[in-house]
């Protein structure tokens, strides 16, 4: 993993992270997030259960019967959930 300083002008911004931040540029194009150390742990153990359990033909038959049909349409809500919580 790459590390990268964090500015002690920023470093208020993050102590105690409770939920992800988002990273903008200066256009306003979410170029990363950050995520609290115990969330980037549990996301991890979750894809480990998956990929360690899951037949991919299985995975995306699953996928192809969800509400959502797709991996797409998976990343678009999620998208859209996103903007809603940021007021957009």
């Amino acid at each position: 993993m790459r590390q990268l300083p964090l500015p002690d002008v920023l470093k208020e911004h993050v102590a105690n992270l409770r939920q992800e931040i988002a990273l903008t540029d200066a256009d306003g194009r979410v170029v990363a997030y950050l995520f609290a150390p115990d969330q980037r742990e549990a996301f991890y153990d979750m894809a480990a259960e998956l990929a360690d359990s899951a037949d991919p033909a299985e995975a995306r038959r699953q996928i192809a019967a969800s509400p959502f049909g797709s991996t797409a349409n998976v990343l678009a809500e999620m998208r859209s959930q996103m903007a809603r919580s940021r007021g957009a």
